[in-house]
């Protein structure tokens, strides 16, 4: 790692391959014909190199037969399936640049996605799980279905959609199906003429073309196309399996979604560059099914954000004895959790953070396999090769600040898009937006984030797209919407609205859930709703949203709110007054939650129960003297808020509102109950005070 005052930069080995996709496909088609390259679990496929290496060159010539040319947008409405992959280099043979279309947009937002980037034909599926993506197109294009019923319609006929006028042809992956106004993958291929060729697209394309636009969306909310070309990919991919130390012996475990560069660059093309297996366990992301994808494929490396982790280590099948064949992985899109990628690196020890963005083809640092272990825990890692980064005064981005200072990530290098209309690039350097600190090593550790982007189990989600959702709802005034913190999805949406006057809080959380859940993706809908008639604003009216953001937290804390509702479907409302008073709504009634104590009350107790467990008066602590029976029942009801306060992520800042004590005086005590619970059969004391108002207290 070499760096100047504050700017570092990565290494320059391994060399940068200059080859294009299709270039590289053909390498490890012929240097590893037998070698496995597929696995779709959950659709039966098995593919060895030289199998795709054929399916590819056939897809290629259908869709050079069908019109599409270097250039052209190619859409793909698809979840994790092989055709997915098998497209992917068709697409980038062509030089036909493939768009990323994520499964769960509806139909506006495909409408938008489509006529950004001009799409010139898309590929879809009929259903996933609950989602009807026929139906979709048919209520978006009324005609679709009534003007190109003719069953002997022309497949090469291209449309005419108002609604979508760039689109000149949908392509359906349903096997054997006739659907009016789409052509079936399976007849297009059948129907293109053997001899058909598509050399003349193939053999001009460059490394330097745009071979895939993935969709990314600044704080207005409107998605943008991030447009990278071979060199950027074929690198980046290259790169992170080098890191990871992946060959042909390797089998890598993809459940993140293939719509998202994570699975298309970390997965796919860091699988092609060294000729390793890529294993889809299912079409979207379950966490058994990949945990028995692992078992089954003997996978080597595992793929996650730090949510599916989470649920992979929590799952009722999950036994560490049947990961035994992981080496490695990759745990990225979203900050990850300590004690997470701690609990990871047991079963896979040379588990990897990465990092990075859309606009950076994705990845810009991540940790190597002999890191120290607490560098591979608490930090992003160092620099890629070939990368360069320095970190900036927040205010004033041209002052650079000095190492071990917070400030914005820059970086700049092969990997960042060649696209200067956007803004946030500025003279070959992309802003990240995030806060961070690098150490004199190189080894960078995310702070913070200066955008209101909220990454929701590593899905990023834009507040003012949801915003002018709930806006266009009658009942709503003024809406503002923030990410506050969640120990399963890093974060989630809460929406703060202020209600018109003749419109009542009682079960509009509900309607105003089924509004959002109408008009967006399922990941975008508000998990809370904070119901206020007015808003922290500057002088000048602008709502300040870092202190809608304290205020959750606060009274999120205070209550206990944020971990009461982990892991329940309950979307509760809050209904913050002078009084902070608030009510929640489960999935049958509304209830009113037992209050906690007053901080001092809470300091008054720990300070009680030390003062018994010194003193050893009422539970002297000898084998003679039997425990009070009940006791570890009461301790365990009294505590069980203050053991999840102690653990949450926002401990640092309990100081200011629940005085807990020192962690020393809270280490001691917490010792002493679980060696209550896991030792001892104590006695009833729910007449002994304080304990008795307490357990009163926190009764319901």
């Amino acid at each position: 790692m070499l760096r100047s005052f504050v700017t570092f930069s990565g290494p320059q080995h391994p060399a940068l391959l200059d080859c294009t996709i299709g270039d590289m496909l053909d390498s490890v088609a012929a240097k590893h014909p037998d070698q496995l390259a597929l696995v779709a679990v959950e659709e039966g496929v098995r593919m060895t190199y030289a199998q795709v290496h054929d399916k590819v060159n056939r897809y290629a010539q259908a869709l050079h037969w069908l019109g599409l040319r270097r250039g052209d947008r190619f859409g793909i409405w698809l979840p994790n399936k092989a055709d997915y992959y098998l497209l992917q280099w068709a697409t980038a043979k062509l030089g036909v640049i493939m768009v990323n279309v994520n499964p769960a947009y509806r139909a506006h937002e495909f409408e938008f996605a489509m006529n950004l980037v001009q799409c010139k034909a898309v590929l879809v599926t009929p259903q996933v799980q609950s989602t009807h993506y026929f139906d979709m197109l048919h209520t978006l294009v009324p005609t679709l279905k009534a003007s190109y019923h003719h069953p002997n319609h022309d497949i090469l006929a291209p449309l005419n959609l108002p609604e979508l006028p760039h689109l000149r042809h949908i392509i359906h992956d349903r096997h054997g199906h006739t659907e009016p106004g789409m052509v079936g993958l399976d007849a297009l291929v059948a129907s293109t003429p053997a001899d058909h060729s598509f050399l003349d697209c193939s053999t001009s394309v460059t490394p330097d073309q745009v071979v895939n636009i993935q969709f990314t969306s600044g704080t207005t909310g409107s998605p943008k196309g991030a447009a990278l070309t071979h060199h950027n990919l074929v690198n980046n991919g290259y790169l992170v399996g080098h890191r990871c130390g992946y060959s042909p012996a390797d089998r890598v475990c993809v459940p993140v979604p293939l719509y998202h560069c994570f699975g298309v660059v970390l997965g796919n093309l860091a699988c092609l560059a060294h000729a390793a297996t890529v294993v889809y366990p299912s079409k979207s992301f379950h966490a058994t099914k990949a945990l028995r994808a692992v078992e089954a494929e003997q996978c080597t490396a595992l793929y996650g954000v730090p949510t599916m982790f989470i649920r992979m280590l929590n799952d009722s099948t999950f036994d560490v004895r049947k990961m035994a064949s992981l080496r490695t992985g990759i745990m990225a899109g979203a900050q990850c959790p300590v004690d997470v990628m701690a609990k990871v690196m047991a079963f896979a020890p040379e588990m990897t953070i990465a990092y990075g963005m859309t606009e950076t083809s994705p990845i810009s640092f991540q940790t190597a396999r002999d890191d120290a272990l607490v560098d591979r825990v608490e930090t992003i890692g160092t620099l890629m090769p070939f990368t360069q980064a320095k970190v900036v005064d927040m205010e004033n981005p041209d002052v650079e600040v000095d190492v071990g200072k917070p400030g914005e990530l820059l970086t700049k290098g092969y990997c960042v898009m060649k696209d200067q209309t956007r803004k946030a690039i500025v003279d070959g350097w992309m802003h990240t937006g995030d806060i961070v600190v690098m150490d004199d090593r190189g080894f960078c550790r995310v702070v913070g984030r200066s955008k209101d982007v909220i990454i929701r189990g590593g899905e990023n989600i834009y507040p003012a797209e949801i915003e002018e959702v709930l806006f266009a709802h009658d009942a709503v005034a003024n809406v503002s919407v923030v990410g506050v913190p969640d120990w399963e999805y890093g974060e989630v949406i809460c929406a703060w609205v202020s209600l018109r006057d003749d419109a009542a809080v009682d079960k509009m959380d509900d309607v105003l859930r089924e509004h959002v859940r109408a008009n967006l993706a399922h990941f975008k809908i508000p998990a809370y709703f904070v119901f206020r008639h007015d808003f922290p604003t500057t002088i000048t009216g602008k709502i300040q949203k870092f202190k809608t953001v304290d205020f959750f937290n606060e009274i999120s804390i205070v209550y206990g709110t944020v971990l009461e509702f982990c892991n329940k479907e309950s979307c509760p409302i809050m209904c913050a007054g002078p009084k902070f008073e608030y009510l929640w709504k489960d999935s049958k009634e509304y209830k009113t939650p037992a209050k906690l104590p007053a901080p001092d009350y809470i300091d008054m107790l720990m300070s009680w129960v030390e003062e018994q467990l010194n003193d050893q008066t009422l539970f002297p602590c000898n084998e003679e003297t039997p425990y009070p029976r009940g006791f570890i029942a009461a301790v365990k009801n009294i505590f069980r808020r203050l053991f999840r306060v102690y653990a949450h992520v926002y401990y640092s800042h309990f100081d200011k509102i629940v005085n807990l004590g020192a962690e020393a005086h809270l280490n001691s005590c917490f010792k002493h109950f679980i060696y209550f619970v896991t030792e001892f059969d104590l006695v009833d004391v729910r007449e002994q005070e304080p304990l008795k108002d307490l357990i009163a207290n926190l009764a319901g």
